[in-house]
């Protein structure tokens, strides 16, 4: 400390600035001493030891606050703090590393192994330098720069709303990679009978560093069209295909039945618009039809019996159809006016025997209650091989 080749007075006794320090922080929280008085010319200025042994070696030098070198002070005492010692390389050879607008250089020697400093992290990015550094110092000073390239692999996240019948969404995300600042764009296929929905959806933006990029596909049911015609009156409605199709109230119609919706009324909405019609019966008033008893309920094999119809206020046009309604057993041959029908025993069984009204076109008709005009008889027809055998004979020979 009185070397003047580094500076410093060769006096050790005279108030020197070059050799006046101030502690730190953390020296004060120690216990290290340092002039608190604002008005004294050597405010803030600390004492520090020096490493020159005293006639004892538990007592050092120090420098005072002054700057000038003083001697008796015990070692251990806290209140005076310590400087590192340093010795200085050759300066010729460094390395200059600008770190992200931060110039730091280092020293080093031929030869000596090179330590990069570290550099400092960003989510989504990665530091690299300008150059490759050698592993060992050249025989030359170095200059690096760190930069920061955009990683490859941010996520960002797709998710696709797919349409339920009920107007609903099912969400489905999918996570992909790409280059962070990048534009990334959502890829998406339109399933038969659904559109897409410019207005809900976000097909593009930056990737974020922060894997906060969320693009978004909406799919849409397409729509159709469901006309009810009752009369002259029809309802046009629509629907997502798939939907379920609410129950339609029965359709009424002053002196007339119900019977279907023509072609036919879904439950499910198809993937098409559609035309459904309501279909009436006319309702007659008065009519009735009576099956008169037969003469016999059982027959046997070949034998046959004569059904009766009689109808009250018959409608023009409207004709008597038979046609077995329950079992079997017996062949219907009805007369050509349909009052008479010929049932006869063709094998074993019973059966119900129906004569109903229908109109010129074979439809049934209705009484004005809505009932279905018909009547009914059953019919009981017996064949064993005897009898079949004995028919046979008799027909043979003509037996009656």
């Amino acid at each position: 400390m009185i070397n003047t080749d580094y500076g410093f007075s060769s006096d050790p006794s005279e108030d020197d600035e070059a050799r006046k320090a101030k502690a730190t922080d953390y020296a004060k929280i120690q216990g290290a001493w340092a002039e608190t008085d604002a008005k004294d010319k050597n405010y803030g200025y600390s004492l520090w030891l020096l490493r020159t042994a005293f006639s004892e070696s538990r007592y050092v030098d120090y420098v005072f606050e002054s700057g000038a070198c003083w001697a008796f002070s015990m070692a251990e005492y806290i209140e005076k703090g310590t400087r590192p010692a340093i010795k200085l390389s050759d300066m010729s050879l460094h390395i200059k590393w600008n770190v992200h607008g931060q110039e730091l250089v280092q020293i080093y020697s031929q030869g000596e192994k090179i330590v990069p400093p570290p550099t400092p992290e960003m989510q989504g990015y990665v530091s690299t330098w300008n150059a490759e550094i050698p592993e060992f110092m050249p025989s030359e000073s170095l200059e690096f720069t760190a930069s920061w390239a955009a990683r490859t692999d941010t996520k960002y996240t797709v998710k696709t709303f797919t349409m339920n019948a009920d107007g609903s969404y099912t969400e489905k995300a999918e996570v992909l990679e790409g280059m962070t600042g990048a534009l990334a764009r959502a890829k998406y296929d339109v399933p038969e009978n659904f559109v897409f929905n410019s207005a809900k959806s976000v097909l593009s933006g930056m990737i974020k560093a922060d894997n906060s990029l969320v693009l978004k596909v909406y799919l849409d049911r397409k729509r159709y069209s469901l006309t009810t015609v009752i009369g002259s009156e029809s309802k046009k409605v629509s629907y997502y295909h798939g939907a379920d199709i609410p129950e339609q109230a029965t359709p009424q119609k002053d002196g007339y039945k119900f019977i279907c919706w023509s072609p036919y009324m879904p439950k499910i909405m198809p993937a098409e618009d559609l035309t459904v019609t309501a279909v009436f019966q006319k309702l007659y008033s008065g009519v009735k039809i009576t099956v008169a008893t037969p003469e016999k309920r059982y027959i046997e094999y070949g034998e046959t019996v004569t059904l009766h119809a009689y109808v009250t206020e018959m409608p023009v046009n409207a004709k008597i159809k038979w046609r077995i309604a329950e079992g079997n057993g017996v062949s219907l041959e009805p007369s050509h006016s349909g009052k008479l029908c010929h049932v006869t025993s063709v094998s074993d069984g019973n059966c119900i025997i129906e004569a109903y009204v229908a109109d010129e076109y074979g439809n049934a008709i209705y009484d004005e209650n809505g009932v279905r005009v018909c009547d009914r008889e059953g019919i009981s027809s017996e064949v064993n091989l005897w009898m079949i055998i004995v028919r046979f004979f008799r027909n043979l020979f003509r037996i009656v």
